[in-house]
């Protein structure tokens, strides 16, 4: 450090910072130059000049220690900053950059989360001037590195940030399976409030603008103060469903629903107030909110909720590590690593011990039901001792007596028979369930794992070489991404959809349609997909009027066509013909394609077996198509079948019930 205001180490150039705040709105960069502003020195690499709506001049002068020509690069290591104007020269001639969080994301030097602006060595003092100005908090915190430091600080940075989202991700995916499974409100409540959380901190990180509207400018603000309001909303319904704050009426006449109101109420006059006021009224809301939700857990924790001592826990992690974030912003705490990374400590560390709290939440209520059962069952075998031994007794003297009590024991012997059998039943269907989630993680780990791996090799790679390669490879690297996250949507998609069938959340709703204006609309979708091949798709159904659930047949109709689509070889043709006999259509699609052998045959429908094949142009598929096909197509009341030869073709058929006038509309 050269004085009291310059920084730099022995491998960079020595950086030199000074500021001016320009109240009057009238400083250009000519009046910079003409040396009629008085710059003040800057001690240190990061400038926190609070909340406030002026503009600030901040004046950056490099001194390179050789002549070498070399390319370095200086951040401004702070997203959320509205406007830059960047003025350096070149040519004997000032050019302008404007840049900024409510610019197009596209304005920027480098495509990155942060702003960085290339330096070449030149000349061996070079000077450059920032114009800021924003509504968020002006902390202006400047880094300089040469090509390979640059490297290695966004190594380091994406590597800490997608560590932080892959784990938050995983946390919801896990409570998403257990509310499939258990049914528990509180679990989806608790994945929507992580969700906005985790997208909360895609905007505090800047990822958001590299992911979101890359050429749109000007929305990152409104779409900021959303996502913090539906944060505190969905944290304020999962203390309600949680905690069960039902039992609190004081708490809740005085405190929640007051600070519901007012968050709501917040929410609406958003639109119209500035957004400095609205963003510290959602900063001090969200402050309350978590004190006053620790204030009702320990209300609930001393009432014998046993699972709110976890969340006390997560919300004091949370509380401790946010509130230095928040006062940063207002000038009243130094930056250190807490301000940079409070925010995503803090929610790792709440988001993990409220999965704790729920997960010890259902197992206690699991074990007090089980505790239950078995004092009923106790209380049961004590009573039939006690008839018995009164039975033993009284057998000569109460004859009678004893033959109407022999009775009463026959009908609570079948009584206890008829809850074996209900028990029975239940265990089978438990059996089953089970059986399902052990097919369904099956799937997840098997099928999910690969995409995602791919997906990350694909980012790691553009992380790691952005500046290495050319726009084709990177075009070629964005459609590779592309197809593996259709891949991947399409794979959930119907993974979803396969576990609400097997779980009865299936929703129907039966109704009379047209065979062939139906065929005609997935038809129409399909086009796109068949147009690269060059592939017809020949509708030769008949206007027959059907009865069934639409947005099933829909589904069955569609897998059935992109299937005969991925299959056929370019030039061909698919046909659809439909034939009624007795109650049903049966409907028949049929391609010129590959084809398939008869051991094939038999996997193509059963869960329990994994199969896929690629198709003409190296299509990839979930392998869960044809199972989501025929539980559809059972559901709507018919079946599914197929036959094909190798090289051959393949036709697929299924049935839907023929619609008859004592048909009605049905859930």
């Amino acid at each position: 450090m050269c004085d009291s205001y310059a920084f730099a180490n022995e491998n960079l150039p020595e950086l030199k910072l000074s500021y001016f705040e320009d109240t009057s709105e009238a400083i250009d960069i000519d009046s910079c130059l003409s040396n009629d502003i008085n710059f003040q020195p800057i001690a240190t690499n990061s400038v926190n000049f609070g909340k406030n709506s002026f503009t600030y001049w901040i004046k950056a002068e490099l001194i390179f220690s050789d002549s070498i020509q070399k390319k370095y690069f200086l951040e401004i290591d702070y997203p959320s900053i509205d406007y830059i104007d960047y003025f350096y020269e070149k040519n004997i001639e000032w050019h302008k950059v404007e840049t900024g969080s409510l610019r197009p994301y596209n304005n920027r030097l480098l495509h990155y989360e942060t702003f960085i602006f290339p330096v070449e060595n030149n000349e061996l003092r070079k000077t450059l001037y920032f114009k800021v100005k924003t509504a968020n908090a002006i902390i202006l915190r400047f880094n300089l590195f040469d090509q390979e430091g640059l490297i290695k600080e966004v190594k380091s940075y994406e590597m800490y940030y997608g560590s932080f989202f892959g784990i938050i991700c995983i946390i919801i995916i896990i409570n998403l399976i257990i509310f499939f499974f258990l049914k528990e409100r509180s679990f989806i409540i608790y994945v929507f409030y992580v969700s906005f959380n985790l997208l909360l901190n895609v905007f505090l990180s800047g990822h958001i603008s590299a992911l979101v509207l890359r050429n749109v400018g000007g929305w990152y603000n409104v779409a900021y103060l959303q996502v913090l309001l539906f944060t505190i909303l969905f944290g304020l319904w999962f203390a309600y469903e949680f905690l069960k704050l039902n039992n609190e009426k004081k708490f809740l006449q005085f405190v929640y629903f007051p600070l519901v109101g007012f968050t709501v109420l917040v929410g609406f006059i958003s639109f119209y107030v500035d957004f400095l006021i609205i963003n510290s009224l959602l900063e001090f809301n969200a402050l309350a909110f978590i004190l006053f939700m620790m204030f009702a857990a320990f209300i609930r924790y001393s009432k014998g909720h046993r699972a709110a001592r976890f969340y006390i826990i997560g919300y004091l992690f949370y509380f401790l590590f946010l509130i230095p974030v928040i006062l940063e912003n207002y000038h009243l705490f130094e930056r250190s690593f807490i301000t940079i990374h409070g925010a995503e400590i803090g929610i790792l560390l709440e988001s993990t011990l409220l999965s704790i709290a729920l997960i010890d939440r259902s197992w206690f209520e699991k074990k007090k039901i089980t505790d239950e059962r078995g004092m009923i069952y106790e209380e049961n075998l004590k009573l039939q001792h006690q008839l018995h031994f009164k039975l033993e007794k009284q057998v000569q003297e109460r004859t009678e007596e004893l033959a109407f009590t022999l009775q009463e024991l026959n009908a609570k012997n079948e009584e206890i028979l008829s809850q074996r059998d209900n028990i029975e039943s239940q265990k089978e269907r438990l059996v089953k369930l089970n059986d399902n989630k052990d097919k369904f993680i099956s799937i997840l780990a098997h099928d999910v794992r690969g995409p995602i791996n791919s997906m990350f090799a694909f980012t790691q790679l553009l992380a790691n070489n952005i500046n290495l390669l050319s726009r084709e490879e990177l075009v070629t690297l964005g459609r590779d991404l592309e197809k593996q996250t259709k891949s991947l949507y399409s794979l959930l998609d119907n993974l979803l959809q396969w576990a609400r069938s097997q779980m009865g959340t299936l929703e129907t709703y039966k109704e009379k349609f047209i065979l062939r204006n139906q065929i005609s609309l997935n038809i129409n979708q399909l086009e796109g997909m068949a147009a690269p091949k060059n592939i017809s798709i020949i509708n030769n159904s008949e206007n027959v009027f059907v009865f069934g659930d639409k947005n099933l047949f829909d589904t069955v109709m569609r897998n059935l066509i992109s299937n005969a689509i991925k299959f056929s070889n370019t030039e061909k043709e698919i046909f659809i013909d439909a034939s009624v006999e007795q109650n049903f259509v049966t409907i028949s699609v049929k391609d010129e394609g590959l084809g398939f052998t008869e051991d094939i045959k038999d996997k193509l429908f059963r869960i329990e077996t994994k199969h896929t094949t690629t198709g003409t142009k190296g299509e990839k598929g979930t392998g869960l198509g044809l199972k989501l096909c025929k539980e559809f197509a059972e559901v709507n009341g018919g079946k599914i079948w197929a036959e094909s030869e190798l090289y051959k073709g393949t036709v697929f058929y299924f049935t839907i019930p023929l619609f008859k006038e004592n048909n009605s509309t049905s859930h």
